[in-house]
């Protein structure tokens, strides 16, 4: 940042408006900003940083920024101009005060106000409006918020040393701003955010064991009976469960036995008990079948004679189902023959022709030729199909070309009608560019005649503001003249009497024998007595005083008189003979006439950028048009070529099918097809049904002969159904059994032992039994609950398996993201040094580095400052101390041990240091000046010298600097600067070049 220029209006001891211009200064680059005590060198830097901050430095209050000698009619206002980043910026701010009210008597509280333009095309345009908004605005642009400004570009007076004797904390928020290391803060507590989710990952994880370790203890209590001790791990409980499981098998597999040792002993007490039984009813058989025996007999006849003709059975069923096919087929080859005529009837003359062949065909064979036939008929048929088809095809493509010509057609018209509006739009913006281009020649002349208008006008307002003040001015210099008067005929009256009390006064002093200090006699015969009381010396000293302060008084009021007559003869002169209302109404036309020609101005790049569209439209429109041409033409062309194709295939169906659809003719031929191929498979049936039944014949009568039968109705007379014969002879097989067995039991009882039969106990092995099933049943169930638990268990284990090592995963990286977290934080390192503290502390490292090099030059290589990464006391965070190393001595020492002289030239050395650092990294802000508030009288000869030597290296690198000072040596060395003059009726400052002091 870079100052142009500063206006005071009735701001501190400045009761007018003072104007400060800037880049009359520009060209030398070191500037002094001189004059008394009091009258107002600091104010210049309060209206510069009110300007910006809305506020002012060290102790002095924002509420007594109105001067005292300020008209109450006038208002007290503020205006900076800087230039940043090549962009010219202005900041204009009316401070609270109280002014005279616009219609009555009294004062009222004027309310701040604040306005950030930026110069644009040679004019003003705000940026911003309000004391809040206007505020954000210079924080964003200058990188610096006030209490900053002031330790690294303004340092004011008494609070020079602050950067140099700043704690730790204070340095680091001044450092973190400079520097926007802010976000290495952000980044130490995202990670100790993400460390303490981390550490309740970890926690969660961890829990995620315990929750398994319980479940695996609840499936661990079904087989606690199994296992004598508990073991120390779901591992091991998952070993032992299976262990159980195991045993349980065993204890199962043995149960399983003892009952099935249980159901062979119960099953052979049965078997004892059976038998007794069984002989019992084995004799009750033999009776009842000696009862039966000849009926038994007749039907050991009837089953013979069945038996005999069953054989027969297939003979007679495949000659009788042979004689059945040859009728069915007959009817069958019948009927086809029938449809094949009735498609014969409604086919072309060729199919009908195969289909006539093919109803009269005899056997199989010329069936299939005439088959082939209509084979051969239905291929021209497919053809003639497929040319119809693509003879529709070509006709839905004529029509989807015509719909295209058309739509081509009406495109084309759009884009003819679209091409003249477009080529009447070019024209009119055309001529609204010549009128924008007459305007922009025009701009600067009527911007030459408003700045004369506006000036003007200024002057008429000055001229009417500064009337009453030379009147009241010259009223002031009068009374003063009057009091300056009276204040000298008492002083000529006092004289008068001194002058005349002088011999009495003499006489007074006569001593008798002395000589007369005016005569020198040693006699006094005569001494003059005085009646009225002396004059004292004391009396005429006031009466001196009281003219000195009246002659300084009118002098005051004279010198104010010939500003104001002065300055309202500058005002009338550029005013000239206008009035008010002739200059406002001729400022005001100037001004339309300039906002118009702006506007149309402004609007050229617009016009240039239609222009270019309009242009490209055009392009775009008529090749668009050709494109449409293009393409009516080529549809118009696939017409005609569709036509010409439809035609040609049109007459190749003709030939084919005649007046006939050739997909009807061809679902006719399709169906006569299958007609002829069901012909020839009933033809063929029945050639085979007539060969099978005379051979099943010939069989049939070869084995009548064989099984003794006469003929085939004999033989069917012997049959009986095979239900019957199958029950006679199962009723028969029955008996025999019955009979068989009957006599086995005897037999079987009769070689048996009767005292085994009467010694087994059958209730004492069921009730063994039960208990053997009973014991099978509980094992059963003890091994399903014991398998199942060690199946959980096994499962459990692989989970606690992967929980634990997630647990502990968690556990190692949350401890690692706390450890990287603590050490950012800086509760992990012993210097209790953060993060951004750290990048900080490099920063800083490298201004003492720059401050020590100016520091050395001051000071002959006396001292250096360095930076200090050691533990401060307390347990403070660590790394931005400083130390100061005596080159004498070879000792540290802390900054406050040094003299007013070395603090100042520390001070001095540790601002220009942070400066050129901020300059000097892309991310720091842009120090294009520096002002020094005092210090310089702490200096003798020598280190006056030197420190002037470090500004003027700060001149050479093309940094504004200003010192505000007072000191002598100061104004002899530096030539140009800002002199302020005190006065009774206020202060005024103005840009000099200082030749002689």
């Amino acid at each position: 940042m870079r100052p142009r220029y500063l206006g005071l209006t009735a701001f501190g001891p400045y009761a007018g408006t003072v104007r400060i211009d800037f880049d009359d200064l520009a060209a030398d680059g070191l500037f002094l900003v001189h004059g008394a005590t009091g009258a107002g060198k600091t104010s210049i830097l309060d209206g510069m940083t009110y300007a910006l901050y809305g506020g002012v430095a060290g102790t002095r209050r924002n509420d007594r920024l109105r001067s005292d000698h300020a008209d109450p009619r006038v208002q007290t206002a503020v205006a900076f101009e800087f230039s940043l980043h090549g962009n010219d910026y202005r900041l204009t701010r009316v401070p609270p005060h109280e002014r005279a009210k616009k219609a009555g008597a009294g004062t009222t509280r004027q309310k701040p106000k604040a306005t950030l333009s930026v110069r644009r095309d040679g004019a003003w345009e705000p940026l911003a409006e309000g004391v809040e908004e206007v505020g954000e605005h210079v924080v964003d642009l200058v990188g610096l918020n006030r209490e900053q400004f002031h330790q690294v570009v303004v340092l004011p007076q008494g609070d020079f040393a602050n950067a140099l004797h700043a704690d730790a904390n204070e340095r680091r928020r001044l450092l973190s701003s400079l520097f926007r290391t802010g976000r290495f803060e952000d980044y130490t507590q995202r990670l100790l955010a993400r460390a303490k989710d981390a550490e309740s990952h970890a926690v969660a994880a961890s829990s995620m064991v315990d929750r398994v370790v319980e479940q695996a203890a609840s499936r661990w209590s079904c087989i606690l009976t199994s296992v004598e001790r508990v073991p120390d791990t779901v591992d091991e409980m998952a070993l032992y469960a299976a262990v159980a499981a195991e045993a349980a098998r065993r204890d199962a597999v043995d149960a399983a036995a003892a009952e099935d040792a249980a159901t062979v002993a119960l099953q052979e007490g049965r078997i004892i008990q059976e038998r007794r039984e069984r002989v019992d009813r084995a004799v009750a058989v033999l009776a009842e079948l000696d009862e039966a025996h000849e009926e038994m007999e007749a039907i050991r006849s009837r089953v013979a004679g069945a038996e005999r003709a069953q054989p027969l059975q297939d003979y007679l069923d495949v000659a009788a189902a042979a004689a059945a096919a040859v009728r069915d087929t007959a009817v069958a080859t019948a009927q086809a023959r029938a449809a094949v005529r009735g498609l014969a009837r409604r086919a072309s003359d060729a199919l009908r022709e195969c289909a006539d062949a093919a109803a009269s065909a005899e056997s199989a064979e010329q069936v299939v030729t005439a088959r082939d036939n209509v084979q051969a008929a239905i291929a021209s048929l497919q053809t003639a199909a497929q040319a119809h088809g693509d003879a529709q095809r070509v006709v839905e493509h004529a029509a989807a070309r015509k719909a295209t010509a058309c739509a081509a057609a009406v495109a084309l018209t759009r884009a003819q009608e679209r091409i003249t509006a477009v080529k009447t739009e070019r024209d009119d913006l055309r001529k609204r560019r010549e009128d924008a281009c007459r305007a922009a020649e025009r701009l600067g002349t009527l911007r030459q005649e408003h700045k004369r208008a506006r000036h003007r006008a200024e002057a008429v307002a000055a001229v009417a503001r500064l009337g009453p003040q030379v009147e009241t001015a010259g009223a002031a210099t009068v009374a003063a003249k009057e009091r300056l008067n009276a204040a000298l005929d008492s002083q000529r009256r006092l004289l008068e009497r001194r002058i005349d009390g002088m011999a009495a006064e003499l006489a007074a002093a006569l001593t008798p024998g002395e000589p007369c200090t005016v005569c020198g006699a040693t006699e006094h015969p005569a001494p003059a007595v005085d009646a009225a009381p002396g004059v004292t010396a004391q009396a005429l000293d006031d009466a001196a005083t009281a003219v000195h302060d009246a002659r300084s008084a009118t002098a005051a009021c004279e010198t104010c008189e010939s500003a104001l007559r002065a300055e309202l003869a500058a005002a009338t002169a550029t005013a000239g003979p206008a009035g008010a209302v002739d200059v406002a109404g001729e400022l005001e036309e100037i001004a339309e006439r300039l906002a118009t020609d702006t506007r149309a101005a402004q609007e050229l790049d617009d016009l240039d950028a239609r222009l270019s569209a309009v242009a490209a439209e055009l392009e775009g429109l008529h090749a668009a048009a050709a494109r449409a041409t293009e393409e009516q033409a080529g549809a118009r062309a696939d017409v005609v070529q569709a036509n010409r194709r439809y035609r040609e295939l049109l007459d190749a169906v003709t030939q084919t099918t005649g007046d006939r659809d050739p997909t009807a003719a061809l679902e006719e031929a399709d169906a006569l097809l299958c007609a002829v191929t069901a012909l020839g498979t009933a033809v063929d049936a029945q050639q085979r049904a007539v060969r099978d039944a005379a051979a099943a014949r010939q069989r049939l009568e070869h084995m009548l002969k064989r099984h003794g039968f006469d003929d085939e109705v004999q033989a069917r007379d012997a049959l009986l159904p095979p239900d019957v014969v199958a029950q006679s002879r199962d009723t028969l097989e029955a008996l025999d059994r019955r009979q068989v067995a009957a006599e086995a039991v005897l037999s079987e009882h009769e070689q048996a032992d009767t005292g085994e039969l009467a010694s087994q106990d059958l209730e004492q092995l069921q009730q063994d039994k039960a208990a053997a099933d009973q014991a099978l049943q509980v094992a059963q169930v003890r091994l399903g609950v014991v398998t199942q638990a060690a199946d959980d268990l096994a499962e459990l284990a692989t989970r606690w398996r992967k929980a634990s090592a997630d647990a502990r995963r968690a556990d190692s990286g949350a401890a690692n993201l706390r450890r990287l977290a603590d050490v950012c934080n800086g509760t992990g390192n012993a210097q209790r040094m953060s993060l951004e503290r750290y990048v900080l502390a490099s920063y800083f490292e490298e201004i003492a580095e720059a401050a020590s090099q100016r520091l050395q030059g001051m000071t002959d290589g006396r001292y250096t400052l360095h930076h200090s990464d050691q533990r401060v006391r307390g347990g403070a965070a660590s790394g931005l101390s400083i130390m100061v190393r005596d080159a004498y001595t070879g000792t540290e020492r802390e900054a406050g041990s040094l003299s007013g002289g070395e603090t100042f030239q520390a001070s001095l050395s540790l601002a220009l240091g942070v400066a050129d650092v901020v300059q000097r990294h892309a991310g720091g802000v842009h120090l294009d000046m520096l002002f020094i508030d005092e210090g310089f009288g702490a200096l003798d000869a020598e280190a006056l010298e030197q420190a002037m030597a470090e500004l003027d290296a700060l001149r050479e690198g093309g940094r504004m600097v200003g010192v505000i000072s007072h000191v002598p040596a100061l104004r002899e060395r530096i030539t140009s600067g800002i002199e302020v003059t005190k006065t009774a009726t206020g202060s005024d400052a103005r840009v000099v070049v200082v030749t002689e002091v």
